[in-house]
């Protein structure tokens, strides 16, 4: 039986784009039979999954990939006798011996290292004593347990699962403000009491938000819309400013005259809204070429 885990902690990738300074944290695992270690060209794939992790202040890479490992030994520990009798059947011609193999596969050195105990676990002894804890309660299911260091193009499949987890939490974000602000725009056509604009905010901090700079552009310009009909000026002024701003690494090179515009033509808007003529009129001064 083959375990491979591996974890990814980085900002969500947005090919041609810069990326956004917020990261999450994400890992995989995946266990499948082989019938020769060094025969992995026909598996037969047991199990897979993935999650999203907790992110703290000391949080390194090393956290993310003892979190695919563990991922997966609370899956084993769990499951370890059915997954034995269904390796009975996967392999009726290979010997006890053979089927009692686990192996245990990855791509980072350090948690690796420490799990045979080539190096001390240290900042990562937590992680260190639930994985040593897990392999203790089902290590007596197999004759042995080995560790293997693998390159990263081998553990592809793990890969895959931590960074397509990734994307759809990213998605989840931008997809679950989308609704938000079209829900918004329903209620203020109602005359009802939508939510304020303020309360996307958490959504263009970026500091914390999740939303690629390729998505940003087209969020903002909903956002100025919910604000522009509920009069909210100061709003305007403000996200405005974010359009502008971000113009530069947000949109293509072919667009980015168009939201720079777009952004200076709502702070001037905000800026009359609020009263503040001679504001809008300088910054009007200030950009007019932009604008015409």
């Amino acid at each position: 039986l083959v375990f491979q885990f591996d974890g990814s902690f980085r900002p969500p990738k947005d090919p041609g784009y810069p990326t956004v300074a917020a990261k999450m944290a994400t890992c995989g695992a995946c266990f499948f039979f082989v019938s020769d270690q060094d025969d992995l060209c026909d598996p037969v794939t047991v199990a897979l999954g993935s999650r999203l992790l907790p992110i703290s202040m000391d949080m390194t890479s090393a956290h993310a990939e003892y979190g695919g490992l563990l991922l997966g030994l609370e899956w084993l520990s769990k499951h370890s006798q059915s997954v034995l009798s269904s390796a009975d059947v996967q392999s009726t011609s290979a010997t006890p011996d053979q089927r009692q193999k686990l192996i245990i596969q990855g791509d980072c050195k350090t948690v690796l290292d420490q799990l045979s105990g080539r190096s001390m676990s240290r900042k990562l002894q937590k992680e260190h004593d639930k994985a040593i804890k897990l392999l203790d309660e089902f290590s007596r299911h197999f004759e042995t347990i080995d560790f293997d260091r693998i390159p990263r193009k081998e553990n592809a499949l793990c890969d895959n699962l931590s960074s397509n987890t990734m994307l759809a939490v990213e998605s989840f974000h931008y997809q679950r403000c989308c609704m938000e602000l079209d829900g918004a725009l329903l209620e203020n056509d109602k005359q009802s009491y939508p939510p304020q604009i303020s309360s996307f905010q958490r959504y263009i901090n970026s500091d914390t938000s999740l939303i690629r700079n390729s998505l940003r552009p087209f969020l903002l310009s909903r956002m100025l819309k919910l604000a522009e009909e509920q009069k909210d000026y100061q709003a305007m002024t403000k996200i405005g400013e974010h359009v502008f701003m971000e113009a530069k690494q947000c949109t293509t090179e072919e667009f980015r005259p168009f939201w720079r515009a777009n952004g200076v033509s709502n702070q001037v808007n905000g800026l009359r809204g609020m009263g503040k003529e001679k504001k809008a009129a300088s910054l009007e001064r200030k950009h007019r070429i932009l604008l015409k």
